[in-house]
Order: structure tokens, then C-alpha cells, then sequence
């Protein structure tokens, strides 16, 4: 297989050509671009030097910021007493180098929001999804041709991928992604995913119809059923008595007595 040849020009064009469309986090790179990310860590000694090669400022770019836990709990503290929204949805759209840090340190916004002495019941706003209503949400973000790859999910919709993943995937984002009727492979690179997917549906297709064909060709033998006539029972018809002729009595002769004297 042909593989091409990355020099640092091709690396340095390739990645501001991506400025301001897409992220250029080492994460996303990595995730998206492997090819691309291998070289410019095997040609610039790593991603930073590689992004700062580009005159853009890594600090800006890199997804996790340096943030420490006493940060982000400061970070968090005082946007409540200026009575900004601490819901994750607010903070994902307004804040999210240190929604993701916070993501990073304790593992979900909830905790972060617990560690710095806060009732994260009392400030979330976002209602428990149902399956069904996961479900929906998701093909919906299909249907608008959002990219459903793990790490944009993760990047942007942070709160439907958890709940995705927990609800329907049995932990796994592929496997929620399939239950929902999406089949396309967003683990390729992005120009062969839908190529990748509409050869995968041709060969469904031609297998599909020569199975049909196959079905068309092969007449089913017919069993015959021997149907047996009815027979009627014989009545069995008595023969005619014949007329027994009584015997006649046979006469015997009777011996004459003979009379004795009287004495």
C-alpha cells in the first residue's frame, strides 16, 4: 500500500490549513490525523514544537491547559459568587478550557463542582435522558451531518457521549453509535469513512440479491398427499334360514302282555 512522505513544509501547510476549521490539540491529531501526527512528532521532536514551527501559540491550542486542582476549585468558586451559571452545559459553551481541565482532574464536572463545596444537585439543570431520548438526540446530531468520531463528541457534546455511552453503549461509543442505526466506521481517517460505508452497502446489496436470486431460481418440490377414499362399510347381509323339516315320530311297537292266570 502506498504510503506518503511527510516533510516539515507538508506538515507546517497541513496544519494551518486546519487553523480556525478544526481542532489542533494533540488529542484530536492524533485521533483524526495519525499519519500526520506521527511524522510532525518524528520531524519536529514533538506536537508543541511541531504547532510553535507554525507561528501559532500552543498555550492557545493545546486542549488541557496547565490547570491544577487548587485552580480549578478558585476558577469555580468565583464564578458562583459572581452568580455565573455553574451548570455543565453553560460551562461546556463558555468555559471550556476549564470544563475539560476539571473533566481531566476529578474525572466529571459534578465532582469539581462537589470539591469546591458546592451542591451540584441544586445547580445542574439538565433532566436524567431516557434511552429513547438519547437515542433521538443522537441520530438528530446524524441527520445535521455532525461529525459522531469520538473525540468531536467528546470536544462538543460532552453530555450526550457520557449518556450515550452509560445508557445504550454498555460503555462503548461504537456500540451506542450502532444501536442507533449508525453504521459508519469514524475510527478511519475522514475521507474514507463514507467511502468506506457505501462500498460495505454496495456488497450488502449484491449479496442481498443473489440470495434473492438464488431463492427465484430453485423451485420448491410440492409433496403430494395420497388422499385416501373413504370406504364405505359393507353391511354384511344375513344368508336366508332354510326351513328345518321336523322329524316325524318314529312309532314303536309295543310288546303285547301277556295275561296271566288268575289263581
Amino acid at each position: 500500500m502506498f504510503r506518503r512522505r511527510w516533510d516539515d513544509s507538508m506538515i507546517i501547510n497541513h496544519i494551518l490549513s486546519k487553523h480556525g476549521r478544526e481542532p489542533l490539540n494533540s488529542h484530536y491529531y492524533a485521533t483524526t490525523y495519525p499519519d500526520v501526527y506521527a511524522a510532525a512528532d518524528r520531524l519536529f521532536g514533538s506536537w508543541k514544537d511541531a504547532i510553535e514551527a507554525c507561528g501559532l501559540n500552543y498555550a492557545e491550542i493545546r486542549k488541557y491547559r496547565e490547570w491544577s486542582i487548587t485552580k480549578i476549585l478558585e476558577e469555580i468558586k468565583k464564578a458562583y459568587k459572581a452568580k455565573k451559571s455553574l451548570n455543565s452545559k453553560y460551562i461546556q459553551d463558555n468555559n471550556r478550557p476549564l470544563y475539560m481541565a476539571a473533566i481531566k482532574r476529578f474525572k466529571s464536572w459534578g465532582n469539581a463542582v462537589h470539591a469546591a463545596g458546592l451542591d451540584y444537585k441544586k445547580i445542574r439543570i439538565r433532566r436524567k435522558m431516557s434511552v429513547a431520548e438519547i437515542k433521538e438526540e443522537v441520530i438528530t446530531l446524524f441527520n445535521k451531518k455532525v461529525d459522531m468520531a469520538y473525540s468531536n463528541m467528546r470536544e462538543n457534546y460532552q453530555y450526550l457521549l457520557a449518556s450515550a455511552m452509560k445508557k445504550v453503549g454498555d460503555g462503548s461509543w461504537a456500540a451506542a453509535r450502532r444501536k442507533c442505526g449508525i453504521l459508519i466506521n469514524y475510527r478511519l481517517p475522514r475521507h474514507k469513512r463514507f467511502k468506506h460505508f457505501a462500498e460495505q452497502q454496495k456488497k450488502n446489496q449484491i449479496a442481498a440479491a443473489a440470495k434473492a436470486a438464488r431463492k427465484s431460481t430453485v423451485k420448491p418440490v410440492k409433496k403430494t398427499v395420497a388422499v385416501k377414499a373413504a370406504r364405505k362399510p359393507v353391511k354384511k347381509v344375513a344368508a336366508p334360514k332354510k326351513a328345518v323339516k321336523k322329524a316325524a315320530p318314529v312309532k314303536t311297537a309295543r310288546k303285547p302282555v301277556k295275561k296271566g292266570r288268575r289263581s
